[in-house]
């Protein structure tokens, strides 16, 4: 939804949608410290999908790397996120 939002209605829709789906969501599942970076991350994915909207129009295998790469950019905000957190738990 958010990479479809980012690439048929613009960037700033497709980070606002991210940014959102992740807030929303969280108040199902609960929210918690990493809320924010799980904003951050969807919200960059969308944005990225608005940015390079011509591009993943064109190729649908493209598209399927994308999502691919998508993926791997917010498991490496999040984990981040994790290890950033460990370090003040746990300091130097």
């Amino acid at each position: 939804m958010v990479v479809i939002t980012g690439i048929y209605m613009g960037y700033e829709y497709g980070f606002i949608c991210g940014a959102f789906t992740a807030l929303i969501s969280n108040f199902i599942f609960g929210q918690g410290p990493w809320t924010p970076f799980q904003m951050f991350a969807w919200g960059l994915i969308g944005l990225l999908a608005g940015l390079l909207a011509k591009v993943l129009q064109k190729n649908i295998i493209i598209l399927l790397v994308f999502g691919a790469l998508a993926g791997l950019l917010y498991i490496l905000v999040l984990l981040y996120y994790h290890l950033y957190h460990l370090y003040q738990k746990f300091g130097r």
